[in-house]
């Protein structure tokens, strides 16, 4: 099958599970291309990016000048560039987007993606499943399938009503990744009977399983991994740690991340006097992860609703430190219940509430025997995101559409 991904930027390093799904596509044997809006150029990309070549087979639309008198000029270049190749597909395109609200974006995409070469066009974020509708609107897409994640049916969709009524319209197919995004896509009016729950997987091919057993004297590292932005919570997690720090001398904080808030977050830390015991190491790349989560005894993933009601969505962190046997101590947030059940992998407290990360955070070190009811328990849990069944879900699905099966 060919297979085109539509995605707002490419590579993103915290969206690994796009990566790791068009990972398994190819491995199944399947081609797939992908276009996206941007590179985000961060300072790491995942070692599959190089080891599968998806760069040499990623597509970006022209980049768009701030100034409109400069937009405009290279629009109009532009038009005249590619007019002669596909004159009746720019003017259908240009057609649409003066009757429906011009759009830029849309425009490029319509310059760049070929009519028709796709068995499937599938879109991350609602976001790309709005360009993905407006290209078969105009016939350039046949069959198209959009997942829906977290911010896209949040903070995206404040006030902006009947915001994916052409993408429910049009779509083929429309996956969520928990129950919990469902109820957010029916509320927005997702038609149910299109609908389908596929979660993204992880791949558990080589993942290191261990049960974590501190030995007397042992240092009782906690880990963290994500965007440091207000949604992540990382402010609750120092408060907790400070407290922690009071009772248990040898603990250490590890705090894989970048973002807006890096700086608040170091300025607090020194402010705290916690420099020696928190470290925040910025992205970094495969295998130093790996060796983070290889010498970790409790995960913490305390996200919150952020200000603008953006949410998380799944939570792929919580099963990835799930997979390798790690306790889990995170917030009661949107599908967290789903993906990391409360007393079974470990424990979820109340959305910004240091207090109580603090007291389940103390409870498991001083009760490290129940470490390996919880590490068990996430292995097994884990198993249900194996991107190996993942991937054969999402393939049937694929094979629906083509059949036009309901």
């Amino acid at each position: 099958m060919k297979i085109a991904f539509i995605v707002q930027s490419f590579p993103k390093l915290s969206e690994r599970f796009v990566i790791d799904q068009i990972v398994e596509l190819i491995k199944f044997g399947h081609q797939v291309s992908i276009y996206a809006i941007n590179n985000p150029r961060e300072p790491y990309v995942h070692d599959d990016i190089a080891k599968h070549a998806l760069m040499e087979n990623t597509y970006y639309i022209p980049t768009r000048p701030k100034s409109k008198l400069l937009l405009r000029t290279k629009t109009i270049a532009l038009l005249l560039k590619h007019f002669p190749r596909k004159p009746y597909v720019l003017f259908k395109s240009i057609s649409n987007l003066l009757s429906n609200g011009f759009d830029y974006e849309k425009l490029y995409y319509s310059m760049i993606f070929p009519a028709k070469t796709f068995d499937i066009v599938h879109c991350h974020f609602g976001p790309a499943g709005k360009i993905g509708a407006f290209l078969k609107r105009i016939n350039l897409c046949k069959h198209l399938i959009v997942t829906f994640h977290g911010y896209d049916v949040t903070s995206y969709t404040n006030n902006k009503d009947n915001v994916y009524d052409e993408v429910f319209k049009l779509a083929d197919r429309f996956t969520y990744n928990s129950i919990a995004t469902k109820e957010k896509l029916i509320e927005l009016g997702c038609p149910l009977e299109r609908m389908c729950q596929i979660p993204m997987g992880i791949n558990l091919r080589g993942v290191e399983f261990k049960i974590r057993t501190p030995k007397a004297g042992d240092c009782i590292r906690l880990l963290s991994v994500g965007r440091l932005v207000e949604m992540k919570g990382r402010d609750y997690l120092i408060d907790a740690f400070a407290e922690l720090e009071k009772k248990h001398s040898n603990i250490q904080l590890d705090i894989v991340g970048d973002g807006e808030l890096r700086e608040h977050l170091e300025n607090k830390i020194e402010e705290l006097a916690l420099s020696s015991k928190i470290t925040i190491h910025g992205w970094v790349d495969d295998e130093q992860l790996e060796q983070l989560y290889n010498k970790c005894h409790i995960f913490v993933h305390p996200s919150v609703t952020q200000s603008d009601g953006n949410m998380e969505g799944q939570g792929v962190v919580l099963v990835e430190a799930q997979a390798r046997g790690i306790p889990i101590v995170a917030t009661r947030h949107n599908a967290f219940p789903e993906t990391a059940p409360d007393g079974i992998v470990g424990y979820l407290v109340e959305e910004r509430d240091s207090n109580a990360l603090y007291r389940k955070l103390d409870y498991l070190i001083e009760n490290p025997s129940k470490w390996e009811y919880f590490g068990n328990n996430g292995k097994k849990n884990a198993k249900k995101y194996d991107i190996t069944t993942i991937t054969n879900n999402l393939l049937q699905l694929y094979e629906e559409i083509k059949k036009g099966e309901m």
